[in-house]
């Protein structure tokens, strides 16, 4: 008996209560759609910017690594400036050597030379 009391009580007993319904239904059907169609909106836009957030990411991806390309050649020719610069100090320093050895060489030299002056007189 309960059972039956829901059965009728779901189903309308007139043509008007019917149509009541259905419109309710409908109603609720609308307002569904509704709010899809703004989900939806906002899904697209946020896919829209999903979209240009990986091309302005790519691009910049793009970007470092030409930047990095860049550094990479940068440091290479710095490294290689310092090892001619490494070299040129070398140099530099053996001449500086060798000029040192010969002065004092040529000190020593008029060292002795004024000594034998000196005592032949």
């Amino acid at each position: 008996m309960a059972s039956g009391a829901l059965a009728r009580r779901d189903e309308p007993s007139n043509v008007y209560d019917q149509f009541r319904l259905l419109d309710v239904h409908l109603l609720n059907l609308t307002t569904t759609a509704r709010a899809l169609r703004i989900r939806l909106r906002v899904l697209w836009s946020y896919s829209v910017a999903l979209e240009r957030r990986a091309k302005e990411t790519s691009q910049l991806n793009k970007s470092y690594a030409e930047y990095v390309e860049e550094l990479q050649r940068n440091k290479w020719d710095i490294i290689e400036q310092l090892r001619q610069s490494k070299s040129q100090v070398f140099r530099l320093q053996a001449e500086l050597q060798s000029e040192r050895a010969k002065s004092r060489r040529s000190r020593q030299h008029r060292k002795r030379r004024s000594g034998e002056r000196r005592t032949s007189c």
